[in-house]
């Protein structure tokens, strides 16, 4: 097989590819299935459940027409026209799960939950199937060949852990020793405490804290299960519940068990995109299984909400916000010095207090309501090029990697995608900081056996 073969990037036309036997109709057949399974259960557990216990909330459930909804549906299941069934690059694991936690929602939540009427939002879903197919265009193209050293599993595990350690110091030098694990049921009266503390540090401090809990830690945490170094993962635990008793944020607590899960799969995701999609609807599926035996919503509330209703539900605000007012262009950002910033707050501020009216309330949007935010539907295809060209350059920076390794120690910083801009996801959330870990990650071939299964 040669390289181009390889990498995805056939010679065939379009017309060729769709008419072989290779263009697996049966299998994608399958998959809008389950996509259709898995918005199915988001839409029913949002309207009996989220809009009914959190109305007071702003939440609420728009009556759609019949035609509505199936046009957002079709929209929905576009992406699988051309979606690669075979999974080669670690991006397309994150690629997979981003479609399944904001590209669907994105197509289904708007018109049940916005302002605006639903002919609006299918204008927004033909702009966002449009910025989908430029990211998933990247896989079509050839990797760049980029250098870069060649360390044992072990020394970039000792490597990596240097740097946590180093970096749990500047926080402790900032903080002090303080380890409460705060109770969930006072954890937001306790965030909003932490938050006023956190943001009186230095901008060092508060980088790291995010850098800690989205890259260097789940990074460590990792590589020692990878090389068997049990008394690391014991570190790298605590210094993950240190964190949480300086943030208060209750998803700290939850991203060292989501990259092990991730790490055991992903051999059987890189086997058949199905399960790719497949493992968010059957956890949406238990998730709402065991609300119902338990007669509670807290599961719903909790994890379904946050992680694949709210990025529709926050796009919906962004767009109503934004569509009548004049768009942000960066001015907020690293533009601030170009152009005229129309504002006195974030966009994030500016959607929150008036969406919801509640003062300081951020209300966090997407990688696809920033784009809108800041430059309207072009915008929306902007940011999809920006992240296209950011995932390529994962991929041709870790080809030579471990593949598990490599499609791991993306998979936080990418999830912020769904309530974070590309260049904040980048610099804040680690995004950016996991490029140079890329570059220190073991090749294939390095790995211990030992750790060859989870």
């Amino acid at each position: 097989m040669n390289a181009t073969e390889r990498d995805g990037v056939g010679t065939a036309s379009t017309a060729t590819v769709l008419a072989g036997p290779s263009y697996g109709v049966f299998t994608r057949v399958k998959l809008a299935v389950v996509v259709l399974i898995f918005g199915c259960l988001l839409v029913s557990a949002y309207r009996d459940t989220i809009t009914v216990v959190l109305r007071s909330q702003g939440y609420r459930f728009n009556d759609v027409s019949l035609l509505m909804r199936a046009a957002a549906i079709m929209f929905s299941l576009g992406p699988l026209l051309w979606l690669d069934l075979t999974v080669r690059r670690p991006t397309q694991i994150v690629f997979i799960l981003l479609y399944m936690s904001v590209y669907v929602p994105c197509c289904l939540f708007p018109m049940l939950a916005g302002a605006e009427p639903p002919a609006k939002y299918l204008m927004l879903d033909v702009w966002l199937l449009a910025g989908f197919f430029v990211i998933s265009s990247v896989y079509r193209l050839p990797l760049w060949k980029i250098p870069k050293p060649q360390l044992s599993s072990y020394n970039a595990g000792a490597l990596l852990l240097g740097v946590t350690l180093v970096s749990c110091a500047v926080i402790v030098a900032e903080f002090g020793f303080v380890f409460k694990i705060h109770s969930f049921e006072n954890v937001y009266d306790t965030r909003l405490d932490m938050r006023e503390e956190v943001t009186s540090k230095s901008t060092l401090a508060r980088y790291l804290l995010n850098w800690l809990k989205n890259v260097l830690i789940p990074c460590s945490f990792i590589l020692a299960l990878h090389n068997r170094r049990w008394w690391v993962l014991g570190i790298a635990v605590f210094l993950q519940c240190y964190l949480y008793s300086v943030t208060a944020l209750k998803g700290t607590l939850f991203y060292l068990p989501l990259v092990l899960v991730l790490y055991c799969v992903t051999p059987m995701l890189k086997r058949s995109v199905f399960w790719g999609l497949a493992a968010p609807a059957v956890a949406t599926g238990l998730f709402l299984a065991v609300d119902a035996v338990r007669d509670g919503s807290t599961l719903t509330i909790l994890f379904l909400r946050r992680q694949f209703m709210n990025p529709g539900i926050m796009l919906a605000n962004w767009f109503d916000f934004f569509y009548q007012s004049p768009k942000a262009m960066l001015g907020h950002s690293f533009m601030g010095s170009v152009v005229d910033y129309p504002y006195d707050l974030s966009p994030g501020r500016l959607v929150g207090e008036e969406m919801y009216g509640v003062v300081g309330m951020n209300a966090c949007g997407n990688l696809f309501a920033d784009g809108y935010a800041n430059f309207g539907y072009i915008g929306v295809i902007g940011v999809s090029l920006l992240l296209g060209a950011v995932l390529h350059a994962y991929d041709s920076l870790a080809a030579k990697s471990d593949f598990r390794l490599a499609a791991t120690v993306l998979f936080l910083p990418a999830l912020m995608l769904s309530d974070s801009g590309v260049f904040t996801t980048l610099l804040t959330h680690g995004l950016g900081l996991v490029f140079l870990v890329a570059i220190v990650l073991p090749a294939a071939q390095s790995s211990p056996q030992s750790a060859a299964n989870c």
